[in-house]
């Protein structure tokens, strides 16, 4: 390895290991631990595309439950997409998933999601 002087060292049970290689392994896997978080919050984040910020004045939104937002300054409301499809659905009850993507802009894929994750209740008609 370029820029590592190696030396040999004898752990307590007498086996020759690389002083600093177990740090350096543990800081590689911290690494891809915090790499892995990033990413899911970041999945997260864009399967319910939640607003961080006002689009009429820019202020950062306020978290009001079921997928509202409200701004603190201007009193604009914003949704995430469960918010919109649960208000889409509490204004035309029965829709099915092409209805709501139509509606909401929602992707059957993020409504399909969603009711895998039990937030909604798919009912089959006959």
């Amino acid at each position: 390895m370029k820029g590592y002087k190696m030396e040999i060292a004898k752990t307590k049970q007498g086996v020759p290991v690389s002083p600093g290689k177990a740090d350096f392994e543990a800081e590689k896997n911290r690494e891809k631990e915090n790499e892995k978080k990033l990413l899911e919050s970041l999945v997260a984040d864009d399967i319910e595309n939640k607003p961080n910020r006002c689009r009429m004045c820019g202020a950062k939104l306020g978290y009001d439950g079921l997928g509202e937002y409200t701004c603190p300054d201007c009193g604009h409301k914003e949704y995430d997409d469960y918010g919109l499809v649960r208000s889409f659905l509490e204004e035309h009850p029965g829709a099915t998933a092409i209805q709501v993507e139509k509606g909401t802009g929602v992707s059957r894929n993020k409504i399909t999601k969603m009711i895998a994750d039990d937030k909604f209740i798919a009912k089959i008609n006959k």
